[in-house]
């Protein structure tokens, strides 16, 4: 009954209503039938969810969960060399990664990309080539276990999609489609759940759009966030959630944002509110937010460079605060230097 659920009918003004009171009727049906659309894709979201469980939690193992077993694996051999155990847990993950739920494939791929690293850093340094086949095996397992994230997320809640794109990003399995599908539900939950896109939501977002337009996704391709109109018209209303959000963001949601995605998509406007908000919470200069010193860094100098005349228009304890990140970078690559 669940895949033949129907959402909400559609909505008409009373035809006794005219002029003022047909618009008001309209506005009050069409918040109505938003409430009742949000109601519904819960309602089937869950019935799946129950379904799934009820079929894939009743099924017989004989052995512990992949995660499990690949987590204990990867810590038994000294960080995940044993390359023939590897690949059978990459194939186990390519086979089931559309039952599993999706934040233990998150987990999977994480493990599986950070061994391929090592098998290739190896590969390349005692040139064996059976090392590096087998990280590009791992990798291609990675990128099909992606696949099955981007499908999810298409019923999935927003924190589901930040999980989504950070897995993706980190992992290098970010490819054009799938960051197509992850945006194009962004752009449906802020029509239709706006509320759920918390601030610590939004900077995972655009952290992880960042990082994929640096550091790529599968093959060295860059998925591009202005790549198609859908894509456009998300970014376009993503940046005004951002910018309205701004002021409530905490120490790690700005941490979470990166320069990838500051200096690709912000203006002069949203550059002086994040530098705002971090002179406010004395970003980096604190015990608390120390951790988050390079990434307010790396955006401040970037932000200084796009926009020459930033720094002066800023107020006293905005410029004081920028300065001290200068002075900082600058006394680091003196001691770089010394080193």
């Amino acid at each position: 009954a669940v895949d033949g659920a129907l959402p909400p009918g559609s909505w008409t003004p009373s035809r006794r209503r005219v002029g003022g009171a047909a618009a008001a009727e309209l506005a009050l049906q069409s918040s109505q039938a938003s409430e009742d659309l949000i109601a519904w894709r819960r309602r089937v979201q869950a019935e799946r969810k129950a379904l799934a469980d009820s079929v894939f939690g009743a099924l017989p193992s004989s052995q512990p969960p992949l995660l499990e077993r690949l987590s204990s694996g990867i810590a038994q051999d000294g960080g995940g060399r044993d390359a023939a155990q590897l690949l059978a847990y990459a194939r186990e993950l390519e086979s089931s990664a559309y039952q599993l739920h999706y934040r233990e494939v998150m987990t999977c791929m994480s493990l599986l990309a950070k061994a391929a690293g090592r098998l290739e850093q190896e590969g390349r340094l005692d040139g064996q080539i059976e090392a590096l086949l087998a990280a590009e095996q791992l990798h291609s397992a990675v990128d099909r276990a992606a696949a099955a994230l981007a499908a999810e997320v298409l019923n999935g809640d927003a924190s589901q999609v930040a999980d989504t794109l950070v897995t993706m990003a980190a992992s290098g399995a970010g490819r054009q489609e799938y960051l197509d599908a992850c945006l194009s539900r962004v752009l449906e939950l802020l029509t239709t759940d706006a509320h759920s896109l918390t601030p610590a939501v939004v900077a995972r977002i655009a952290g992880a759009i960042g990082r994929m337009q640096v550091e790529g996704g599968v093959g060295g391709a860059r998925p591009s966030a202005v790549c198609g109109e859908i894509n456009r018209r998300f970014l376009a209303s993503f940046k005004a959630k951002l910018s309205e959000l701004l002021p409530a963001f905490l120490e790690d949601d700005l941490g979470s944002l990166t320069v990838g995605f500051t200096a690709a998509f912000l203006g002069e406007a949203e550059l002086r509110k994040i530098l705002h908000r971090a002179a406010q919470l004395e970003l980096g200069l604190t015990p608390r937010s120390l951790k988050h010193l390079p990434t307010i860094q790396a955006i401040e100098e970037a932000a200084r460079r796009q926009h020459p005349f930033l720094s002066a228009a800023l107020p006293l304890f905005m410029r004081s605060y920028c300065e001290r990140l200068w002075e900082i970078g600058w006394e680091q690559c003196r001691a770089q230097q010394a080193a």
